[in-house]
């Protein structure tokens, strides 16, 4: 009997051990390491973060906490210190540079740059989606991730440095702006992936443009995105959906129920009571869009 009370706790001790331990916390920037206890500093894995933070609480979640593997920044503000090069809504330097623990992050909906090695031969695994509003991915910024397997770049970015995404183990690059980025003669942007196992998917009339562009033609498979892709239609099968300017105009719209436009981070554009069969909404920037009409939900490009 005492036996097999040993080998319940003995069973119970390893849930313990193997149990993620997740943290939310609101902060002012520089204050991380002491909004959490000297045990959660050690303990957490999972780590969601509100508020602002700065370069100190990067440098925290790098140095002082051996445990965190997942990381929610997406409704932080990331300030510039005063005594750092950095500026405002930029993932430092070297922020975790060889950070193998470290496997997925959210970044901020705020965020406008990615700086220079800033997850160099960590262990990012699988998706890293970098959100609408990034203008810049510096160099090295991803390199040598090798268990990055596919990345999405919005179509606000502007530029990207230098072996970015070198050495990774990249089989799918979705890239959402419609004229190649361009690159210099030695950007090395994708050195070392597979190409011929890796896709690269474009908006739509845009393939031809990247395979003629330098650094872009290195893949052996394009694919274009319709600007309009279905996820699930029964409601949205007998509307008109087209995109005018700045606004996306909806017609045949049923005159009942909810209607809603998110950006893919989730983030609400709009959402209202469908009180028209027609509805025109503005978009506040160029990007992938989901529209939903009560369950039904399609994907669109501006």
């Amino acid at each position: 009997m005492k036996s097999k009370f040993f080998i319940c706790l003995f069973i119970l001790g390893l849930n313990v051990l193997n149990a993620q331990v997740k943290k939310s916390v609101n902060c002012t920037a520089g204050s991380l390491a002491t909004a959490l206890s000297p045990s959660e500093l050690s303990s957490v894995n999972e780590l969601t973060i509100t508020g602002q933070i700065d370069e100190r609480d990067f440098a925290t979640m790098n140095a002082s906490m051996p445990s965190l593997n997942k990381i929610d920044i997406k409704d932080v503000t990331i300030q510039m210190y005063i005594d750092s090069d950095y500026p405002d809504n930029e993932i430092p330097t070297n922020a975790f540079t060889s950070v193998s623990r470290l496997k997925s992050i959210t970044f901020p909906n705020s965020l406008q740059t990615i700086g220079y090695f800033a997850f160099q031969q960590s262990g990012l695994s699988g998706s890293v989606v970098i959100p609408e509003g990034v203008k810049g991915v510096y160099a090295g910024a991803f390199r040598q991730c090798s268990l990055l397997t596919s990345v999405t770049i919005p179509s606000t970015i502007e530029s990207l440095g230098t072996s970015a995404f070198a050495w990774t183990g990249l089989t799918k690059v979705t890239v959402n702006r419609t004229t190649p980025v361009l690159l210099d003669d030695h950007s090395l942007l994708f050195e070392g992936v597979n190409f011929t196992k890796c896709t690269l998917y474009v908006p739509k009339g845009s393939k031809s443009l990247y395979q003629a562009a330098y650094g872009w033609n290195v893949f052996t498979n394009i694919v274009e995105q319709d600007g309009s892709s279905a996820i699930s239609q029964p409601e949205l099968s007998k509307c008109d959906i087209s995109v005018i300017d700045n606004k996306v105009v909806i017609k045949n719209i049923p005159t009942n129920g909810k209607i809603t436009i998110t950006s893919v981070d989730g983030i609400i554009i709009y959402e209202g009571k469908i009180i028209s069969d027609e509805v025109a909404i503005t978009l506040p920037q160029h990007g992938v869009y989901i529209l939903t009409i009560n369950d039904s939900s399609t994907k669109f490009i501006y």
